[in-house]
Formats: C-alpha cells, structure tokens, sequence
C-alpha cells in the first residue's frame, strides 16, 4: 500500500474495494460488528483521503488534472497527511482484527 501511495498511484477504487473485503471477511457473530465498523471507517477514511487528494490537486485550478500528475512536493502536508495517516490508523486495525478474529468457516 504504500509503495503505491509514495511510490506510483493511489488508488481509490483498490481502497474501497478492501473495505468491501473487509466487510465480507467470514467472522464469528460476536465480531461481526467490529468487522462492520473497521469497513465502514476504512470506507470514510478512503474518502477523506481521496477529497483531499483532489483539493491539493486542483488548488488554484478547476480544471487541473488529477489523474496521471506528478506528485508536488507540498502534496503530503496538511490535511492530506492527517488523512492518510488517518487511513493509515484503520489499515493497521483492519490487519490486526483480521489476522486475531475468530472466523466462521
């Protein structure tokens, strides 16, 4: 993940289609709504992340393009670096819930 963040894309279509997985992750019934809340923040923390991506993107310009750019040096500061640090958080929770959480087979 974050060799594609820093490195090549940031992809929100791959985000939120784990936060789908996530949500569809097999779990005992006395998990299942901590798996539930873990997508659904994963969900909001990918959109915070992608609307701030594209605030930094497009300051200054409405039509600037945010699709193939090269990444500005400021771009990881401010608002985009608490919400990927805020992604980043839920990541981590998501990984550790996934790997100790009783499942259902």
């Amino acid at each position: 993940m974050a060799t594609e963040i820093f490195g090549v894309q940031a992809s929100s279509l791959r985000l939120f289609a784990l936060a789908r997985d996530v949500e569809r992750a097999p779990a005992e019934p006395i998990v299942a709504l901590r798996v539930e809340s873990v997508s659904r923040r994963l969900e909001a923390a990918t959109y915070g992340l992608v609307q701030a991506l594209r605030t930094r993107l497009r300051a200054g310009s409405q039509t600037a393009k945010i699709y193939g750019c090269p990444c500005r040096t400021n771009l990881w500061q401010g608002d985009v670096l608490a919400r990927y640090h805020e992604l980043d958080t839920v990541l981590e929770e998501a990984s550790v819930m996934l790997v100790v959480c009783p499942r259902t087979t």
